[in-house]
């Protein structure tokens, strides 16, 4: 487990629980950027979990495990 929990790096795997699916998928993390938005800047990360690639918000990332 790493030492502070909410610092995510390009290479790291995270896990996220999903109730829909009843299983947890294992994302793997690719880029990691900035944008910003009316609301302000925003950190997004680009995972893949073998099968497909996706973009999430990093407040969406945080509520996941990384082990």
């Amino acid at each position: 487990m790493r030492k502070d929990k909410y610092k995510v790096q390009v290479g790291d795997t995270l896990y996220q629980a999903s109730k829909s699916y009843n299983k947890v998928f294992a994302w793997k993390v690719l880029e990691i950027w900035l944008e910003d938005y009316i609301s302000g800047v925003k950190t997004i990360l680009r995972c893949t979990n073998g099968t497909w690639s996706e973009e999430f918000f990093s407040s969406d990332v945080k509520e996941w495990f990384d082990t």
